[in-house]
């Protein structure tokens, strides 16, 4: 549960493996309101920086962000777990 990286060092780790991000902020619980994630929205991720943040902490999850007005254009988020998020599933 414990993470390896500090949650304030994400943004210099993800700098050092080549990912670059253009926004980042919190996902929160729809009914509690409890931080989940912090995310890093990315254009591009390759499979070996993927592989390499796995490595650093192997919860990290990886998904793909819409846009409303525009459905055809996709970002990837980097989602790294905050503690409520290991509360929520226990």
């Amino acid at each position: 549960m414990t993470n390896r990286i500090p949650m304030g060092a994400w943004p210099h780790v993800l700098h050092k493996l080549g990912v670059t991000y253009h926004a980042n902020g919190c996902i929160e619980c729809a009914v509690t309101g409890a931080k989940l994630f912090d995310y890093y929205k990315v254009d591009c991720i390759r499979p070996a920086q993927r592989r390499a943040i796995l490595r650093l902490q192997s919860d990290v999850q990886f998904k793909v962000s819409r846009s409303a007005y525009a459905p055809e254009m996709t970002s990837g988020l980097v989602c790294i777990p905050k503690a409520a998020f290991y509360s929520a599933n226990k």
